[in-house]
């Protein structure tokens, strides 16, 4: 049984999501109790050293960063998405993330954003800081990184096994004590930060209720439950303190955000170092009192962190520790900076974080994804109901390999170098059109649940080890570079040919043959319906967004989602971007009977309602056939166009009540301001000398009043000379 017989036929469509056999998959030894996990969010400012055409915006910028990234940075480092425009897939933990950040984002080139890394173990030879060095070492090749004061560090910081109430007790009152020395550490400008306020004095149960810091101390100690430490620490939920506890319950996690922006991985460890050996230092500390008897000054930060340096190979590097304190004297400490009032500008610019983040936050979904396979136990059964569940396994198998391996395997950067060294490991042919196509399971079933259930499930393709694949074979070699690259090019990549084949003497290669011809047919046959919209039928611009409409099919045909996204962005900017109503007939003409895919129909029969007063789009829905499957899409983009029409003609007309009323008001207040002006002039030309009689002095004046009566132009004279005062 073919799975490729089963999914054409619509009927059928529930047999995409066979059962899938029992099988136990081995995993690789569990984290230690106790084994630190690590996520990095570092906000930066980005100008590529060779900017591209396309990076007009964020999410064109961030996108064209990841493929470049996902190009140069060789398996099995971690991948990289982008989440500006929600073009992520898979497992969160195993990927870089570049997701906006509110507080340093820019609006054109150089570009504010932020960088979220995957989750690491710091374990004994674990290669977590290989896999940094290789990102950062793509990023300072080939861009300029730079930070400034909106920009950040944040550690985040879990432990298998969770916190202890006593260990997140000795954490608090840590940072409490420490708190002047952690502020001479910081640069200036990220001092008095309303992101990362002080967990005393910006604090309503300390500082603002007048508690000492000593008596804050006490005041943790007497916690009798990690709740109560978190509330005291980050009062009314709010994680826009130096230190984020808020994570701790859901995710076992605390945040440190006082880091000022990194533009190296050099930078990055300097502050992973100091998070996590205060952290290590804090949760071994038996009483307050063990505490408090270091200084709270870099000297006594200094002592307190030595105690427990490790410089295990993939646990700690001590010389990042110390880099952090070059420079300052033992005996330096200071307060920190209260917040106060804010601004109203920078209330509001708060406001709109909060809101982002509440929305979403890419960094703790990782460690929840970490976390629950940190904890897993060595063998899981996958039973045939649990097909998502075998999808994540050939992820998660990767992800191990990321991090927890000694070392990292050196590949080529280029897809033509990668593909040749891989090219003996092969263990799936993919076919279309009599091309075969030598790839790799692990690579396939990482993106597709479909392809992953046909590879072992009670389908041919897992006894053959064969799929075929019926699309148009350049979109096939589109959609293998985008597994092994994260993204794809119109004109599939070249270097595909090392794991192409043809055998001889295949009725398949005839029956392309005729699949040529008819396209050439149907080439001619739009060219027919178009009359003189175009010039050797379909152009250039017809090209480019049939080859992104077919990618959207194919992508929605298995499940790939993250390609259903990247198609589909791509899609839409050619679309925005290089409008030609005869192009955009000529696609629904090509591919509208292809689509299934809403989101796609969506889109095409928004763009139609925004051009429907032009002649070729109506006379095309007037001709019936294929276009009819685009209209309800495009009377539900025009009611919702008329809709927000409206409100906006609501809006407008209330807008405008608004005015006319701050208008007559300015024109009382204006009319009240000439009565006093009038009433002045008067008293001046009324008044010779003083009332005063002991007083002789002269001050008669008069106005002198040019121009026309709407608009006089006033002269203060001497009555007596006439002189003229200025």
């Amino acid at each position: 049984m073919s799975l490729s017989s089963k999914v054409k036929s619509p009927d059928n469509e529930h047999q995409l999501r066979p059962q899938v056999p029992a099988t136990t998959h081995h995993s690789p030894a569990r984290a230690p109790l106790g084994t630190i996990g690590i996520g990095v969010e570092t906000g930066f400012i980005l100008q590529s050293r060779d900017p591209e055409p396309g990076d007009s915006s964020l999410t064109l910028f961030a996108r064209s960063l990841a493929a470049n990234h996902n190009r140069s940075v060789p398996l099995p480092n971690p991948r990289m998405d982008s989440l500006v425009q929600n073009l992520g897939d898979g497992p969160s933990h195993m990927a870089w993330k570049l997701v906006r950040n509110q507080t340093c984002e820019t609006k054109s080139s150089p570009w504010g954003i932020e960088m979220v890394s995957p989750i690491f173990r710091l374990m004994p030879n674990s290669s977590w800081r290989a896999a940094i060095q290789k990102t950062w070492g793509f990023l300072e090749e080939n861009y300029k990184v730079t930070a400034d004061e909106t920009c950040s560090t944040h550690v985040h910081m879990s432990i298998v096994g969770d916190y202890s109430v006593i260990q997140v007790k000795r954490l608090a009152q840590a940072i409490i004590h420490f708190e002047p020395a952690f502020e001479a550490l910081l640069p200036r400008d990220q001092r008095g930060n309303e992101y990362a306020r002080s967990n005393w004095i910006d604090n309503l149960h300390f500082g603002y209720g007048e508690v000492s810091r000593t008596d804050a101390i006490a005041k943790l100690e007497r916690c009798g439950t990690v709740d109560e430490v978190i509330e005291l620490m980050n009062p009314q939920n709010s994680r826009y303190f130096c230190w984020n506890f808020q994570g701790i319950k859901k995710y076992s996690t605390v945040e440190f955000r006082r880091g000022a922006g990194s533009t190296s991985s050099a930078d990055v460890f300097r502050w992973v170092e100091l998070a996590t050996s205060f952290l290590r230092a804090s949760i071994k500390m038996s009483t307050q009192a063990s505490i408090r008897k270091f200084s709270p000054d870099i000297g006594g930060l200094i002592q307190y962190l030595s105690q427990d340096v490790d410089d295990t190979e993939g646990v700690g590097e001590s010389r990042y520790l110390w880099d952090r304190f070059a420079g300052l004297r033992p005996s330096d400490r200071l307060d920190p900076i209260p917040i106060g009032e804010l601004s109203p500008e920078k209330r509001k610019k708060l406001e709109q974080k909060i809101s982002l983040d509440q929305q979403s936050n890419p960094i703790l979904d990782n460690i929840a994804v970490a976390k629950t396979q940190a904890l897993s136990t060595q063998h899981q059964v996958v039973t045939g109901s649990s097909l998502k569940a075998l999808h994540q396994l050939v992820n998660q198998s990767i992800a191990l390999t990321i991090l927890h391996t000694p070392s990292m395997a050196h590949s080529s950067r280029s897809l033509e170098e990668q593909l040749k060294a891989t090219s003996g490991y092969s263990d799936l042919t993919i076919v279309c059109q009599g091309v075969e196509f030598a790839a790799h399971r692990f690579i396939v079933c990482a993106h597709s649940e479909v392809l992953t259930a046909a590879l072992a499930g009670n389908f041919s393709e897992a006894e053959s080890r064969t799929v075929n694949m019926d699309f148009d074979l350049d979109s096939v070699k589109r959609f293998l570079e985008f597994l092994y690259t994260g993204d794809y090019h119109e004109t599939p990549d070249p270097a595909l040919a090392l794991i192409t084949s043809m055998p001889t003497h295949d009725k398949r290669i005839q029956d392309a043959m005729v699949q040529q011809n008819t396209e050439q047919a149907i080439d001619s046959v739009l060219a027919d319906q178009l009359g003189n919209f175009m010039i050797n039928g379909i152009n250039e611009t017809a090209e480019s967004w049939i080859c992104h409409c077919r990618m959207s099919c194919l992508a929605d045909y298995y499940n790939v989602d993250r390609l259903s996204a990247i198609s589909l962005a791509k899609l839409e900017e050619g679309l925005r971007s290089e409008w030609c109503v005869e192009s955009f007939c000529a696609l629904l003409l090509e591919c509208l009977d292809e689509i299934g895919n809403t989101g796609t129909l969506c889109l095409l029969g928004d763009i139609a309602a925004e051009h429907y007063n032009e002649p070729a789009i109506f006379r095309l829905f007037e001709a019936g056939g294929s276009s009819e499957r685009l209209a309800p899409f495009v009377l539900t983009s025009c009611i919702k166009r008329l809709n927000e029409t409206k409100a906006l003609g609501r809006e407008a007309g209330s807008r405008c009540e608004q005015l006319k009323y701050e208008l007559g008001e300015k024109e009382s207040k204006l009319t009240q301001h000439l009565r006093n002006l009038e009433e002045c002039k008067s008293l001046l030309e009324n008044w010779s000398q003083c009332r005063n009689t002991n007083c002789e002095a002269e001050f008669k004046c008069y106005f002198d009043t040019k121009g026309p009566d709407h608009s006089p132009t006033y002269i203060l004279r001497c009555a007596r000379c006439r002189c003229r005062h200025e």
